[in-house]
């Protein structure tokens, strides 16, 4: 199980690490709009590129060498755990893309941050309740209120 672990980490870094050149490389032939001063609108998804590239460079290699590193301390490979959370969470995450619209940004940033953090075990059930809705509500308030930027309503915003 350590090694189908092992291999699906490799797996996963590098295609994010291809992917991001790809979508990078891509987004230099789209039309360039100028938004405000030296920036354009393509200033930020670039940007984000670039340090989506960094990270994964950084995870491909730390998971390539791993085992490496292992052997040459003469110590056993990190046992990994189950694959099940990592599943959970990605599922939760297309879960959220999907219902992204019709639910809103507030409903589906609170389940979808109840699920991964249950789902690792990182806090108690209060202390996740009480980040799943302080989290999205502290976002709202600066995309919506303080840049002004549009953000998915729930169907029950009429309500506040």
């Amino acid at each position: 199980m350590a090694k189908q672990f092992e291999t699906l980490s490799k797996i996963t870094f590098s295609v994010i690490l291809v992917l991001s050149i790809v979508l990078l490389v891509y987004s230099y032939t789209l039309p360039e709009a100028k938004a405000a001063g030296y920036l354009t609108r393509m200033s930020m998804p670039k940007g984000l590129l670039i340090l989506m590239i960094i990270l994964s460079a950084a995870l491909t290699l730390q998971e390539w060498r791993a085992p490496q590193q292992a052997l040459e301390k003469n110590d056993k490979p990190a046992e990994s755990e189950s694959l099940w959370p990592p599943l959970i969470v990605f599922v939760s995450t297309l879960a959220y893309a999907y219902y992204f619209e019709s639910l809103g940004f507030m409903i589906t940033s609170f389940l979808c941050t109840i699920v991964t953090l249950r789902c690792f075990q990182i806090r108690s059930w209060v202390v996740t309740v009480v980040y799943s809705i302080l989290v999205p509500l502290s976002m709202v308030l600066v995309f919506r209120h303080m840049l002004g930027l549009p953000i998915p309503s729930s169907p029950f915003s009429h309500l506040f």
